[in-house]
């Protein structure tokens, strides 16, 4: 759902771990030796899960309305099936019931601490004093956990 900064949370993980990993890869881009963005099927598909549901919080579609439309993310097409709509609804369900006042894929400056980077969350709730943050998780691969996640730090 748009551009990515060069150290943006979802790639904190890395260039926390390996601070000059970005600077290398980006030497390596503008020489042509790596394609400038290539990605997994699993995490085009996990991005057409994103936009599915900004879709449904948007509109205020249940994510079974929208069982077997297609989409394309990252060079790959993608139906939303059963499954994934199972996968969404919950976290939609949540929301709306919490209630307050809500932004959908909202850009985040977090450039006081991590210069001249942003990330964007893909829903803000304000209520009662308090900020909510979501960030949806859908694909294959390894289980992600908010304790200690550096993405969410």
């Amino acid at each position: 759902m748009g551009k990515h900064a060069r150290l943006s949370p979802s790639g904190a993980e890395w260039w926390a771990g390996c601070p000059g990993g970005p600077a290398f890869v980006e030497g390596l881009v503008s020489r042509g030796l790596v394609p400038a963005r290539s990605t997994s099927f699993e995490a085009a598909e996990g991005t057409f899960a994103h936009d599915v549901r900004a879709l449904c919080q948007e509109y205020g579609f249940d994510a079974p309305d929208l069982i077997g439309m297609t989409g394309e993310a990252d060079g790959y097409q993608f139906a939303v099936t059963p499954e994934m709509a199972h996968a969404i609804q919950p976290g939609l369900d949540w929301s709306r019931d919490l209630g307050g006042q809500r932004f959908i894929e909202v850009r985040v400056d977090i450039s006081p601490w991590v210069p001249r980077s942003f990330g964007t969350s893909d829903e803000v709730i304000v209520k009662d004093r308090t900020i909510y943050v979501f960030d949806f998780k859908y694909g294959a691969g390894v289980p992600v956990s908010v304790e200690e996640n550096l993405q969410l730090l």
